[in-house]
Parts: structure tokens; sequence; C-alpha cells
């Protein structure tokens, strides 16, 4: 991972230091001692609005290695502004976390096994309360999850329109409603596994999401998810349903490359382009 991480308005540095972090924004600088070593990477997730920074927490003894702490970015104080906005109960080992373009709430992906069964869960951290609510459970693992960060990665802000969060596990493709978990829609059945790349688009009102898949999935029917594609999530919303009430997976989503040999998969700034690099061009 980088030396340093770059806040989304480009004002804000965070330099990963061997015994904690530094945080540089304009000509001021503060440097925090704290026991980081044991993450990696150490996550450091800056808020929609660049106040706040998501991190994996100091580790303590007698404390989870995992917990989540959320620093506040707004004066830069001889003395670290943080507190811990998750500690995860006995078994349970968080190892992804997100920011909800609103910035109301943190995602965050845990493992647990329980009665000898591996558990995946995804839940929604409320912010600044700290409130869990799980919003889904599956044996084995949920390989990805996001919700649209690319709305707010390129510094917009805030976005107030909304949103859904896409997640891939062994049983699917999955969008998924981020305050109940309730409204979940399986957008196909093939195993949704070692994906190598994911990307909104990052305009607010546009609903399609890029997937790479470098190394080829198939299902036991002979499906199969290979290269890049496009999920239009407004498309599958006013498809024709077929008798059993079905959307034809064709009608939203479409390969766009079938090869694996790109990298950087991306969208245009205002969301109009797909973009992606490979050896030709």
């Amino acid at each position: 991972f980088h030396a340093y991480r770059k806040s989304h308005d480009g004002k804000t540095l965070i330099h990963h230091k061997k015994n904690g972090m530094l945080i540089q924004r304009g000509d001021k600088s503060v440097e925090y001692t704290m026991a980081l070593r044991q993450h990696k990477p150490r996550e450091f997730v800056f808020s929609p609005d660049n106040r706040q920074v998501a991190f994996w927490a100091p580790t303590e003894i007698g404390q989870p290695i995992k917990r989540i702490a959320l620093m506040d970015l707004g004066s830069l104080r001889a003395k670290a502004d943080y507190k811990i906005l998750y500690t995860p109960k006995h078994g349970r080992i968080p190892f992804g976390i997100e920011w909800a373009p609103d910035g109301k709430a943190l995602f965050v992906v845990e493992r647990q096994v329980k009665n000898d069964i591996d558990y995946a869960i995804l839940s929604r951290i409320d912010v600044p309360g700290g409130s869990l609510k799980e919003l889904y459970r599956t044996a084995g693992k949920i390989d990805f999850f996001m919700p649209p960060v690319s709305r707010f990665e390129n510094g917009q802000g805030l976005s107030k329109e909304p949103y859904q969060i896409i997640f891939g596990c062994m049983n699917g493709l999955y969008l998924i409603d981020p305050e109940t978990g309730q409204d979940r829609t399986r957008l196909s059945r093939l195993p949704a596994v070692g994906l190598q790349n994911l990307e909104w688009n990052p305009a607010p009102k546009k609903n399609q999401v890029m997937l790479f898949f470098k190394n080829p999935v198939t299902s036991a029917d002979g499906g199969r998810f290979e290269g890049v594609y496009l999920v239009d999530i407004d498309k599958m919303r006013t498809a024709p349903a077929d008798a059993s009430g079905q959307v034809d997976q064709s009608a939203f989503m479409e390969q766009l490359h079938r090869r694996n040999d790109i990298h950087t998969l991306w969208f245009s700034p205002k969301g109009t382009y797909a973009t992606w690099a490979s050896n030709e061009s």
C-alpha cells in the first residue's frame, strides 16, 4: 500500500510512520504515536466531507486486535482526537470498512466462526453514535462489498442521493438496502468471488457499477464471470420480468471486455465513459 493516504479534497495527507502517523495539512503537521504496526493495511478511510478519518484502532492489551477508531480532523491538536467507534463482540473479526456517501454511517464486514461454521457478516455502524445494525449474514465468505464511494472520491463532498450496497459471495451477486438490509436483490446466481476491481459510476443519479473478474468464475450449470462487466441497476429496475418474476440478466448486465489482461478500471469524472488500460493501449 502507499506510504500515505490523501483526503478526497487533496488538502490532507496521512503518512504511515513506524510508530504511528503524521498528519499534514498545508504547512502544518503533527505526529501521533500509536500502536498500529499489527494493521496491514491500517485503512485510513476519509469521510465524504474530509472532516473525519476511520482506521483500525491502536492495539491495546485486553482488547480485540481489530476495532474501528474515528478521528476528528477539524483541528490538528497536540494529542490525537479520536474515539473507538466500534469494538466487536468475542469471536467477530472485522476486515473491511467503507463510508456511506452521506457520511452518516460506516459499513463493516466481519468473519465469525460459530459452532464450527465460518460466517461472514455485513453491518452498518451509525456515525457518530456507534450503534450497529446487521444487514446480511451468510455461511462462507463475503468476497467484496462496496457502497458508491465514487460519488465522493473525487472531492464532490456528501451525497444525499439514494444508494445501495453491492456485494458478492459464493451464492451470487447482490444489492442490499444500506439502512435495514431487508430490500435485497440478487443480480446473478453465479459465484461472485475472486473480484479484481469494482467501480461505481461517480454520477449520483447513474446507478451503474463496473466489475472486473481477472480469474474466470464458473457455476455448476456452466455460467461464467470473466473480464469486465457493466451492471446497469436502473435498467434492471425497468426491465420486464418473466413468469417467475425474474429479470433476464442480459437486460442489465453487459460484458464490456472478455480478456483478463487489463488493469486500472475506472469511470471518467462525470461517469460518461468506462476506462481501463492494457499492455496494448
